[in-house]
């Protein structure tokens, strides 16, 4: 790949092609062989489309980071005005309160807090 490369492309297009072929092994292969495979290309890095993978994956990964923390802050909510609310909760209602991973789910049940009677009821639903 590298002589055809050489011989047919552009120093831009050869960045982008290698990229390509970077991403495309990875459908195949792990990230070691991959990696080991194409150890000593150059460039790959100022490649616009790696660039946009890696933006991506920033956009994705604040998203997700912000997500888990708005659903924490729930879960917390939930133990709190809960606790105030029922009392501490037992082990399994706390376990069954740490699985939800949904944000929607968890605002929700803090919404029905004051409309049921107890740990039990409120996770019936």
């Amino acid at each position: 790949m590298s002589v055809r490369l050489r011989a047919e492309a552009t120093p831009s297009q050869a960045q982008e092609l290698w990229s390509a072929a970077y991403i495309l092994m990875g459908l195949k292969y792990d990230s070691a062989f991959a990696t080991q495979l194409l150890k000593g290309v150059q460039g790959m890095e100022d490649s616009v489309t790696y660039q946009e993978i890696i933006r991506k994956g920033k956009r994705e990964g604040k998203l997700e980071g912000k997500l888990e923390g708005r659903a924490e802050e729930a879960r917390n909510i939930l133990l709190g005005l809960g606790g105030k609310r029922y009392g501490t909760p037992d082990a399994a209602t706390r376990s069954a309160l740490d699985v939800i991973l949904s944000l929607e789910r968890l605002e929700f049940l803090v919404e029905r807090l004051l409309e049921v009677e107890s740990w039990q009821e409120l996770l019936r639903v």
